[in-house]
């Protein structure tokens, strides 16, 4: 919720993978995600590797997200980021038979290591170019770090000119 907040102050936009079993245990925060503007993607159900799967648990792991996200908001997910950045031709082609486009990492922050605020921030705007996706996390573990740099990323991404917008919308 800080980070709806932080998004709210800036009016700006974001795109979250969601893992389908947090999905499922934070109906609420979806809905808000969802009724704040910001698009609800897909990230698994478990978030394992998805290239070490066998076809039914894969499809499981696929399939399902779209269902959860499907009955809290109403909406299925058009995009499902491979979990680690993982995938293969297999993986990308079931994802796209279930309807989704397969989404790559894009620019890893690294912010779930906790390397410091600053050193986030500075990771992100040292590397940052037109349409670059940054991949930040929300999930699993204390993410103070990543909101606090939030603000800091925001604020530098607006003095080098560039812009924000969600992807898979």
């Amino acid at each position: 919720r800080q980070i709806l907040a932080i998004l709210k102050d800036n009016n700006i936009k974001a795109t979250f993978f969601v893992v389908g079993v947090n999905a499922r245990k934070y109906a609420d925060v979806i809905k808000e995600i969802r009724d704040q503007g910001h698009v609800i993607a897909s990230h698994s159900q478990t978030h394992p590797m998805l290239t070490k799967l066998n076809n039914t648990t894969l499809n499981f792991e696929v399939a399902e997200p779209s269902v959860i996200v499907n009955d809290i908001i109403g909406i299925k997910p058009k995009c499902l980021r491979y979990p680690f950045g993982a995938s293969n031709e297999h993986v990308r082609t079931v994802i796209r038979e279930h309807g989704m486009q397969p989404v790559a990492m894009g620019f890893n922050s690294f912010d779930y290591e906790r390397p410091g605020t600053q050193k986030i921030a500075d990771q992100i705007l040292n590397n940052s170019y037109p349409r670059m996706v940054i991949l930040l996390h929300d999930g699993y573990d204390k993410r103070e770090q990543t909101v606090a740099a939030l603000p800091i990323i925001i604020e530098g991404i607006k003095k080098k000119g560039l812009g924000f917008s969600a992807i898979c919308g």
